[in-house]
């Protein structure tokens, strides 16, 4: 465990050295924040903590994704063979170089939270312990989403291409960024099989935290997460 921490820790540091990496969390959480921003002056309305969550959200997930690119990424530089051929576990080796790429968008919160406040002229709105709580639910859901994408983008030289097409339909699906109701109820046949749906639901106040709904989550984040362990010890 020691030194899977360890790992994690040397993993997120390389990470957000990256130029590219670095900027996409600034640039995404910012752009959304934004375009809550406009839209909230042209109602003469200050930015909410609902605004703040949504551009963190959102900043967070487009880190997330280069989930997809981050193997090839660590074959290009060299390092991968040695991730792969170390004498200690696989697994731990690669869920903690995947894991990087979710945990730094981790950043994107504070950056969002920080910007709304300059935004608005030094008000800063209030973020409960339990929205905080949920934020890293959601973390923790965008995790399993994480391993099943790096491995599947393995198959491919152009990753990091493809990879902005899981950032919008997937928000989408979770329920961030619906603009109606009916469009939520119209994509619950699918949102149920994304992991992060459920946090998203519980923080956008769409759903209530029920024991059946609970339970639903650890399954979708059971079966989620199964094959891509199998897959990595394997």
């Amino acid at each position: 465990m020691h030194r899977f921490f360890n790992m994690y820790i040397f993993h997120i540091k390389q990470y957000a050295h990256n130029s590219y990496f670095f900027w996409l969390v600034i640039t995404s959480t910012i752009s959304i924040l934004m375009l809550k921003y406009v839209a909230a002056y042209a109602d003469n309305q200050l930015l909410n903590s609902q605004d703040v969550i949504v551009a963190g959200i959102f900043g967070m997930w487009s880190s997330a994704v280069t989930s997809a690119g981050i193997l090839h990424f660590q074959r290009s530089q060299g390092v991968l063979v040695y991730l792969v051929n170390s004498p200690t576990n696989t697994f731990t080796n690669i869920i903690a170089l995947v894991s990087s790429a979710s945990t730094f968008g981790l950043t994107a919160l504070p950056l969002s939270y920080i910007l709304t406040g300059i935004l608005n002229n030094g008000y800063f709105p209030v973020i409960s312990i339990i929205q905080i709580g949920l934020i890293l639910l959601f973390w923790f859901s965008a995790l399993p989403i994480t391993y099943v994408v790096a491995e599947i983008f393995l198959l491919t030289k152009n990753a990091f291409i493809y990879e902005e097409l899981f950032v919008i339909p997937v928000l989408i699906f979770s329920g961030l960024l619906s603009i109606n109701k009916p469009l939520i109820v119209y994509t619950d046949s699918l949102s149920f099989l994304i992991p992060i749906t459920y946090p998203v639901h519980l923080l956008m106040g769409y759903t209530n935290l029920t024991v059946i709904n609970t339970i639903l989550w650890v399954l979708t984040l059971s079966v989620c997460s199964y094959p891509s362990i199998w897959y990595i010890n394997f």
